[in-house]
């Protein structure tokens, strides 16, 4: 059995839209052809595909310059891939679910601290968000 603990709260379901709106404050996710085949080995990429915008470039800023680099990559065999992080962690959430639940076993709201195996207290570093 897998545990996993996670600080955040349960993802809301993929298939709702409150997560597409606003989008200039989400954090997005860039899948490239790695990524598009790890997801496809586990089934996955037909459900977070349906969530994506296909990208053919990127901006990238330096820390001297307002001014960014555009770079656009039209000859790749593989168009990039683009969604809110936020989608990709609920599908990946109703996937688990659905397919492992019996080999994987998720908890939300709980903030794993480090051990300290030096240290003479007994301390699990595992606590509920809400008991701090």
């Amino acid at each position: 059995m897998i545990i996993v603990y996670d600080r955040l709260e349960k993802p809301p379901s993929p298939h709702s839209t409150d997560s597409d709106a606003g989008v200039a404050k989400y954090s997005f996710i860039g899948l490239g052809g790695r990524g598009q085949r790890a997801l496809q080995r586990f089934g996955l990429w037909d459900d977070v595909e349906k969530c994506c915008t296909a990208v053919l470039g990127r901006k990238d800023w330096s820390p001297e310059s307002d001014e960014g680099v555009e770079r656009i990559f039209k000859d790749r065999p593989i168009t990039t891939q683009v969604l809110p992080r936020d989608k990709l962690v609920a599908i990946l959430h109703e996937h688990i679910v659905k397919n492992y639940n019996e080999q994987i076993e998720l908890n939300y709201g709980y903030e794993v601290i480090p051990v300290d195996f030096n240290c003479k207290r007994r301390n699990s570093g595992i606590h509920d968000v809400q008991d701090d």
